[in-house]
């Protein structure tokens, strides 16, 4: 259920103008039926054609089971008015100055609730009222709060989660981020999992696309990030600003990790081999599924060295940043992002591209060890607003 342009649709002010429209309805509803003044002695308020009750509040009547008139085939409507009375207090509540119980002294209660004369047609409309509130507080307040669901890639985390808030406050909703490799990731697409943006390697967005897993024209270049090298906090920083250096370095480290099937495994793999030392660390490398586990290893002294993307070792606590990998044997790693066919927000989902993509986004990927391509208007069409 939409909107004016321009209307305010906060949860708060969609509850608010929802009530206050039910509201009318039902008094125009007790003028049509000439609605007789009825209160119950202790409840009675300060005027003929009101009653100041003070909600949640249900009515027992002397004799009788507690429903609104006392029968029980009535009972599924009395359910609904307890709940559109719930409605009504809830969604006033935030805009209410009197604490959590505050008075009510403009509903006509007394004929709608009380006066069982002409009950089952005001049951039969409050039915309706009660319906109208839930699917417009449901239907509306619910869109507004339905995640945005991105999947990532381990070497963006850093700068997603440092750009979280902006992102979550310019998007409008909030963002359910899962993060993994990108080849596990990729696995789990195209298994048919759920999402509405992907931010992984260049590569893996292109084939996805390709494959029509991603929306051909959605996809934007990100940052990309260098291979280096981490050690304990505590430890002494080797050298490793040369291919002999780095040679070195790794013979001498007791122990190495890295992730298997990470993006920067096959350019460590080349550069082992060109340092023609590839069998000799083998047996001292610990394989892990994630690099936050290569990162915990090192932190907990049981690896002594990580070498994976700079993007994932300079946001890590417990660890410091050694170097870069020499130029020889350098890569970069680049990623991207683009939308899914199947996304039910690609507004939405656009505008967190847009947002990840821009100019004042690149000083958080220069922190975090990256660098940005500047797109500006090379965005695609389907992102542009």
């Amino acid at each position: 259920m939409g909107f004016p342009a321009g209307r305010e649709t906060s949860p708060n002010r969609v509850a608010a103008n929802a009530v206050s429209a039910v509201y009318e309805a039902v008094k125009e509803l007790g003028k049509m039926l000439k609605a007789r003044p009825y209160a119950p002695p202790s409840r009675r308020g300060g005027g003929a054609d009101q009653v100041n009750v003070t909600l949640p509040y249900t009515r027992r009547w002397p004799g009788r089971s507690n429903h609104c008139c006392g029968q029980e085939s009535d009972l599924p409507r009395c359910a609904l008015i307890k709940v559109a009375r719930r409605l009504f207090y809830r969604a006033h509540r935030p805009l209410l100055e009197g604490g959590d119980r505050a008075p009510f002294t403009f509903l006509p209660t007394n004929s709608l609730f009380y006066d069982c004369a002409e009950g089952r047609l005001r049951m039969r409309f409050l039915t309706l009222v009660a319906t109208t509130v839930l699917l417009l507080l449901t239907g509306t307040v619910d869109a507004q709060t339905v995640p945005i669901r991105v999947l990532a890639s381990n070497g963006m985390k850093a700068v997603v989660e440092e750009l979280r808030p902006r992102l979550e406050l310019e998007v409008g909703r909030p963002l359910a981020i899962e993060f993994n490799t990108s080849a596990s990731t990729r696995q789990r697409i195209e298994s048919g999992e759920a999402f509405d943006v992907a931010i992984l390697t260049s590569e893996v967005v292109l084939e996805l696309a390709k494959a029509g897993r991603i929306t051909n024209g959605s996809v934007v270049d990100l940052g990309r990030s260098g291979i280096g090298l981490g050690v304990r906090s505590t430890a002494a920083k080797p050298d490793v600003g040369t291919p002999e250096a780095i040679r070195q370095a790794l013979l001498q480290a007791k122990s190495l990790t890295w992730v298997s099937v990470g993006a920067s495994r096959v350019h460590i793999d080349r550069m082992l081999e060109g340092l023609g030392i590839a069998a000799a660390v083998k047996s001292k490398t610990l394989l892990t599924q994630g690099v936050d586990e290569s990162i915990a290893s090192v932190v907990a002294g049981k690896t002594e060295m990580v070498v994976t993307l700079i993007s994932e070792i300079l946001p890590a606590k417990g660890i410091q940043f050694v170097g870069p990998l020499p130029a020889k044997f350098q890569n970069y790693v680049a990623f991207a992002a683009g939308i899914s066919p199947k996304s039910s927000a690609t507004d939405r989902a656009a505008a967190l591209i847009r947002l990840l993509a821009e100019p004042r986004a690149a000083q958080t990927y220069r922190s975090k060890g990256m660098e940005l391509p500047i797109v500006g208007d090379g965005l695609p069409g389907i992102l542009k607003k």
